[in-house]
């Protein structure tokens, strides 16, 4: 056992404490206890939608719902144009405009599983600015299809957490 493990230790502290590190170090990590921004802090892939969300003061707990766009889903939006993105990178106008899509991606009416968006039953998604459009016959979320989900459903205490490896545009 542990007890006698640390009292046979010649080092003692020591000793227990390297136990307790490689215990908790094995141990799996329960998400759905987590808070969403927990869960993005262990997701490499959502590293840039963290980074953005901290530079525009947003936290993801406002969300029940998550959309999270991966930083291969936010280099691709730049690429599509470069000149663009730099103007508006440059600009203070930016940080207004970056807000606004990063609150786009963060539902605040529910926790909604796939299954729940794409049940037939609605057709817009709350969020702080507006409504994302749900197209029930395309399965898209706004201009992002549900193949688009890379890992979708990934629970939360907030609610829930959706990798997309597209960016939600808002349509204004």
């Amino acid at each position: 056992t542990m007890v006698s493990l640390t009292t046979r230790c010649q080092w003692g502290g020591i000793c227990g404490a390297a136990v307790l590190l490689v215990l908790l170090l094995v141990t799996p990590t329960v998400r759905g206890q987590e808070n969403a921004a927990s869960v993005m802090a262990y997701d490499a892939r959502l590293a840039k939608f963290l980074e953005l969300l901290d530079r525009a003061g947003i936290s993801p707990s406002i969300a029940r719902t998550v959309f999270a766009p991966s930083t291969d889903a936010f280099n691709a939006w730049r690429e599509q144009d470069v000149s663009l993105w730099n103007k508006y990178v440059s600009q203070p106008e930016f940080f207004v405009h970056l807000q606004q899509v990063l609150l786009w991606h963060l539902v605040t009416e529910g926790a909604f599983t796939t299954d729940d968006i794409f049940d037939g039953s609605r057709g817009l998604l709350e969020n702080t600015i507006s409504n994302i459009t749900v197209d029930q016959r395309f399965k898209k979320v706004d201009n992002v299809a549900l193949t688009s989900f890379i890992d979708p459903n990934i629970t939360t205490a907030e609610g829930y957490l959706h990798v997309l490896s597209e960016v939600i545009v808002p349509p204004y």
